[in-house]
């Protein structure tokens, strides 16, 4: 999913033509993925070591660990832990 944001939040004001003007919102990635519980922990390893620049620098990213209420698969109606 295609978004936007900056890396870093300390960012210094930029001049154009003699004014300053916030830093420019810069493209991003966001993933989203949905799993089941015992497999939360192996997708949170495989996101940090694909995203982690080296030993970690600013802007490397986050994540967020949110429960899922519910899944339907729309094509056949499953739901719950077989629609994942």
């Amino acid at each position: 999913m295609r978004c936007s944001g900056r890396a870093r939040p300390d960012a210094d004001p930029e001049l154009f033509r003699g004014q300053a003007v916030a830093p420019s919102l810069e493209s991003r990635v966001r993933v989203e993925i949905a799993c089941n519980d015992d497999a939360v922990d192996a997708a949170i390893e495989a996101i940090l070591s694909g995203a982690r620049s080296g030993e970690g620098e600013v802007g490397d990213g986050k994540i967020f660990v949110v429960p899922l209420e519910r899944c339907i698969r729309i094509r056949t109606g499953e739901s719950g832990l077989e629609a994942i």
